[in-house]
């Protein structure tokens, strides 16, 4: 049901504590979180901004999160435990493509405080590439969130870029 909203009335008061985010999936993996994936983005753009692929960190799929601003990082906990209250911060983090602290390496990235469409964006061109893959690069693909400015926004993007081919989803 579109359009449909609850508001007024009596309602709960929920503490919300801000975390900050890498763009990336974790799995714990010998005592530490190893890193699953990492979300590409357009770091360009602060909505879509991937932290861990800023120029220079050298950080990729399998690295382990070692430690969060001096804090070891063991998979005991969930990994936003260590980011709380750091959204939008400055933050140290020690990497490593093994899990141990020994050979580790400090970066300095930037957090995110919202994932959103750093994944929605990770879906929409996952879905365009198996268009694209099943039909031979034929038939295009977009999605369009809604009839808004983000929707106007999408269908400029997507569909002049792919407007020469035989169809469109």
């Amino acid at each position: 049901t579109s359009h449909t909203y609850v508001g007024g009335g009596d309602m709960p008061g929920a503490r919300r504590i801000n975390v900050g985010m890498l763009g990336a999936d974790y799995e714990a993996d010998n005592g530490f979180f190893k890193i699953k994936k990492i979300y590409k983005g357009e770091n360009w753009s602060d909505d879509t901004r991937s932290p861990l692929t800023e120029p220079g960190l050298k950080v990729k799929e399998g690295d382990y999160l070692i430690a969060v601003e001096g804090q070891p990082a063991n998979a005991s906990r969930e990994p936003w435990a260590y980011f709380q209250g750091m959204a939008g911060r400055v933050v140290t983090l020690k990497i490593n493509n093994k899990p141990s602290s020994d050979g580790a390496w400090e970066i300095v990235v930037k957090t995110i405080g919202d994932e959103s469409e750093l994944r929605y964006l990770a879906w929409v061109e996952g879905n365009r590439r198996k268009v694209a893959e099943a039909t031979g690069g034929r038939i295009a693909y977009m999605h369009v969130p809604d009839t808004s400015v983000d929707g106007v926004r999408a269908f400029d993007k997507y569909f002049f870029g792919q407007q020469g081919k035989d169809g469109l989803i």
